[in-house]
């Protein structure tokens, strides 16, 4: 597979990483936020099938979206989205506000 023609993409990340954190209140961006910088800079010079996948970090799994890491532990747990949510149903839809304390200091985007 061909390297992208663009040898320094630094530059170009440290820019918009730096747009992101100006639009954001100086908050660093979680690891969906990461990818869409990333593949944002890859739109922008159009090569995203070209550049390697030694350089990618989606390939390398170096940044996983809360959305893969989720069809990933539906699938470990051999569930569906929907029956999940229809648990969370049964067991707390009488009293959803237990439901969200007891999985409030769950921490995402541990990277």
């Amino acid at each position: 597979m061909a390297a992208c023609h663009h040898e320094d993409m630094s530059g170009e990340l440290t820019s918009l990483y730096d747009e992101f954190l100006n639009e954001h209140d100086n908050i660093a961006p979680d690891a969906d936020e990461l990818y869409d910088i990333f593949i944002n800079l890859i739109d922008t010079w159009g090569c995203r099938s070209e550049l390697p996948t030694l350089l990618c970090p989606l390939c390398q799994l170096k940044y996983v979206a809360n959305n893969d890491v989720l069809r990933y532990l539906l699938q470990r747990m051999n569930r569906t989205y929907t029956s999940v949510c229809e648990g969370i149903r049964k067991t707390h839809g009488e009293n959803p506000a237990v439901f969200y304390q007891s999985i409030k200091d769950i921490k995402l985007n541990v990277v």
